[in-house]
C-alpha cells in the first residue's frame, strides 16, 4: 500500500487490482469500519479515496435513532462533517454512525464513524456536527482491508 503526499488528498495505492476482483466503486473495509473507496482499479492495483478527502461524501445513518445524513470528509484524517443536521434532529455525541446503503455504493450497516461534537445554533438551521472515522484511514497505518463484494458479512 502506498499513500498520496499530496495532504489536500487522501488516497493510497492497494496492491490489489482487477486481477483480483478489483473494481470501480468498490467499497474498502477494515475491522474497525469503513476507509475508502475504490477509484480506479488497474490490471494489477487500485487507487482508493478515503473517506478522509475532502472531495468524499457517503450516505450514513444514526445507529441509535436511525437518523440519515451525509458524512463528508473534511482533509483531516480524524474528522468528518456532517453538514445537513439540523437543530432539533436526534443525535448526540457518542453515537455510531454506519452506511445507510443508499446510492449503492456502501452496503448497508458499516461502521463509518463516531460522533464527537454536537453544537446546535438557534439561529441557524443546521447544527454543526462532527465525527471521529473509526477505520484505519490515516497515515502511518496498518493494518488489513477487505474489498467488499457487495454483501455484508
Amino acid at each position: 500500500m502506498a499513500v498520496d503526499a499530496n495532504p489536500y488528498r487522501h488516497s493510497i495505492v492497494l496492491d490489489i487490482g482487477q486481477g483480483e476482483g478489483a473494481y470501480d466503486g468498490q467499497a474498502i473495509v477494515d475491522a474497525a469500519g469503513v476507509i475508502g473507496q475504490i477509484i480506479e482499479a488497474g490490471v494489477a492495483t487500485s487507487q482508493a479515496m478515503l473517506i478522509s478527502d475532502p472531495s468524499h461524501s457517503l450516505p450514513v445513518e444514526v445507529n441509535r435513532s436511525g437518523l440519515r445524513t451525509i458524512a463528508n470528509g473534511t482533509g483531516d484524517f480524524g474528522r468528518l462533517d456532517l453538514p445537513f443536521i439540523t437543530n432539533n434532529a436526534d443525535i448526540r455525541p457518542g453515537d455510531l454512525l454506519v452506511t445507510s446503503g443508499l446510492g449503492g455504493a456502501f452496503p448497508a450497516g458499516y461502521p463509518v464513524a463516531v460522533v464527537d461534537t454536537v453544537t446546535r445554533i438557534p439561529q441557524e438551521p443546521f447544527a454543526d456536527v462532527t465525527a471521529t472515522p473509526g477505520g484505519a484511514a490515516r497515515p502511518g497505518a496498518r493494518g488489513h482491508a477487505d474489498l467488499e463484494r457487495g454483501t455484508a458479512r
